[in-house]
C-alpha cells in the first residue's frame, strides 16, 4: 500500500472568531494531481498555506512525510514549493541575475529544463520583474518552481492571469511532473481546464470536505441525465436532481446520484453516455449550498 505523502487530521482555523476550517482531514498520495475545489470563501487558499507550513491551524495537524509542517527542517522545505497569485519578487536584479543566485540554494536545479521555459514563453531574462506581466510572472514563478524539482507542487489560481496558450503548456507540464511521480494539488475557478489531467479530487464545502477521493470514483456516484429544453418530466419537480449545463441542441443536462437513480429505476432514454465533467460535480454540490444560503437569507 502506498505510503501518503501528505496527511491532513482535524484541522481547524478561524480568523476574528469566524470559522474558515472546520475539521476536513484527508491524505494526499504521491504521483497524484489533486484538483480542490470549493467556492469563494470556502477556505481553499487557507488550506494549501496549511500544507504548505506558511500558516498555522488553531487545532489539528498538517504533516508532509511525517513531518510536521510548521517544523520542516531547511533540506524538508526544498522538496515543496507553494505558488499563489500574490507572490512578488521585489529585486534590484534582473531576472538573469535573480536566476543565477537563486538556484545556488537549490541542488536539484536543472538547467536545462530552466533555459528551454524561458525559451518556449519567450521570457526576456533582461528584464526585471516589475517589468513583466502578470502572466508573465506567474509563468516565470511556475518556472522556477519546475527547475528546483521539488516533490510537490502547490498552486494556488495560477492559472487565471495566465493566457490560453500559456495554461495549455504549464498544464502539459504538469501532467508530466506527476507522471514522473510528483505531486501537484491545485485550486481553480477555472475548472473545466483541469479534467483531463485531475486524478484525484477534494471539494470543501463550509470549511469542511464535502467530497474525496479518486476523480473517476467520485464520478461514479452520479448519472447524467439529458432533458429536452422546457421539458416537464416528472423527475424535475424533484429538489434532489442538480441541473448541470445546457447543451450545443439546447436541452439541458441535470445530475442525479448513481443510488438514487438505480432506486428510481431511470429509465435508459433520458440517460446521458457523456462523461460526467468536474464542473458537474462541483455544480452539483455547490447548487445545493447555495439553496441552503438562500433559505438561510429568507
Amino acid at each position: 500500500m502506498t505510503k501518503p505523502l501528505i496527511n491532513v487530521k482535524k484541522i481547524h482555523k478561524s480568523y476574528n472568531k469566524k470559522p474558515v476550517l472546520t475539521g476536513p482531514s484527508f491524505d494526499i498520495l504521491p504521483g497524484t494531481f489533486t484538483t480542490l475545489l470549493g467556492a469563494n470563501g470556502s477556505g481553499k487558499s487557507t488550506l494549501l498555506r496549511m500544507i504548505a507550513g506558511a500558516e498555522f491551524p488553531d487545532s489539528g495537524e498538517v504533516y508532509f512525510k511525517d513531518t510536521l509542517a510548521h517544523s520542516w527542517e531547511v533540506p524538508h522545505k526544498k522538496d515543496m514549493f507553494y505558488i499563489n497569485e500574490n507572490i512578488n519578487i521585489e529585486s534590484s536584479l534582473t531576472m538573469k541575475e535573480f536566476t543565477e543566485k537563486y538556484r545556488e540554494f537549490f541542488p536539484r536545479w536543472h538547467e536545462e529544463s530552466f533555459n528551454q521555459m524561458i525559451k518556449d514563453r519567450k521570457l526576456d531574462l533582461n528584464r526585471h520583474y516589475h517589468q513583466y506581466s502578470r502572466g508573465q510572472k506567474m509563468q516565470f514563478n511556475l518556472i522556477l518552481a519546475l527547475s528546483v524539482k521539488p516533490e510537490v507542487l502547490l498552486l494556488d489560481e495560477i492559472t487565471s492571469v495566465m493566457d490560453v496558450y500559456a495554461r495549455r503548456y504549464f498544464l502539459g507540464l504538469l501532467h508530466r511532473f506527476c507522471k514522473s511521480g510528483k505531486t501537484v494539488v491545485m485550486t481553480t475557478n477555472i475548472i473545466s481546464e483541469l479534467q483531463y489531467y485531475t486524478t484525484d479530487l477534494l471539494l470543501l464545502q463550509r470549511g469542511n470536505l464535502k467530497l474525496q477521493g479518486s476523480l473517476e470514483s467520485v464520478k461514479g456516484g452520479f448519472v447524467k441525465l439529458r432533458f429536452p429544453y422546457g421539458s416537464d418530466h416528472p423527475l424535475l419537480k424533484r429538489t434532489d436532481i442538480c441541473w448541470a449545463g445546457v447543451n450545443g441542441d439546447g436541452s439541458e443536462n441535470f445530475l442525479i446520484a448513481k443510488d438514487l437513480a438505480d432506486q428510481l429505476q431511470i429509465d435508459e432514454a433520458i440517460l446521458d453516455r457523456r462523461e460526467i465533467t468536474l464542473e458537474d460535480i462541483f455544480i452539483f454540490h455547490y447548487a445545493d449550498q447555495e439553496e441552503e444560503s438562500h433559505a438561510h437569507a429568507a
